[in-house]
C-alpha cells in the first residue's frame, strides 16, 4: 500500500501530522481540505515533548527537571518504595518485634532504597 505524509498548519506552524494511504479519495480529501491548512509533504515530522511537532532531526532536547521537580520525583518514591519499609521498621521497633538481625536488614534495605532515589533522581 503506497502513501503519503500530511501536514496541517496554522498560522504557518505544524499543528498535525499523519501518513495517509495513497488513495484517490484521500486525495480528493487534500484538495477539499488545503483551505483548513492541510498540504502534502515529503518532510518526516516529530512530535517533541512540548506537544509541538518538528521536521525530523530538528527536535529540541527535553530541558533537565527543575530541582522542584525532581523533589515531587523523590518524594513520591519514598512514598512508594520507603515508606512501606519505615513503617514495617517502626512497628518491629515499637513492638520488640525484630528477629536476630533482622533490624540491620532492614535498616539496610531502607538506606538501599534512599540510595537509588537519590542516585536515580540528582539535583541539578
Amino acid at each position: 500500500m503506497k502513501t503519503f505524509d500530511v501536514v496541517c498548519k496554522e498560522n504557518g506552524s505544524v499543528i498535525a501530522c499523519a501518513t495517509w494511504e495513497d488513495s484517490e479519495e484521500n486525495r480528493k480529501r487534500l484538495e477539499d481540505w488545503a483551505e483548513f491548512g492541510y498540504e502534502k509533504t515529503s518532510e518526516k515530522y516529530v512530535q517533541g515533548y512540548d506537544g509541538k511537532w518538528y521536521v525530523e532531526g530538528t527536535l529540541p532536547p527535553k530541558p533537565l527537571p527543575t530541582n522542584e521537580e525532581i523533589r515531587q520525583i523523590r518524594a513520591s518514591s519514598y512514598r512508594d518504595s520507603v515508606d512501606p519499609l519505615m513503617s514495617e521498621y517502626i512497628r518491629k521497633k515499637t513492638f520488640n518485634l525484630f528477629a536476630e538481625d533482622e533490624e540491620k536488614v532492614l535498616l539496610s534495605a531502607i538506606e538501599n532504597q534512599v540510595n537509588r532515589i537519590k542516585s536515580e533522581n540528582p539535583y541539578s
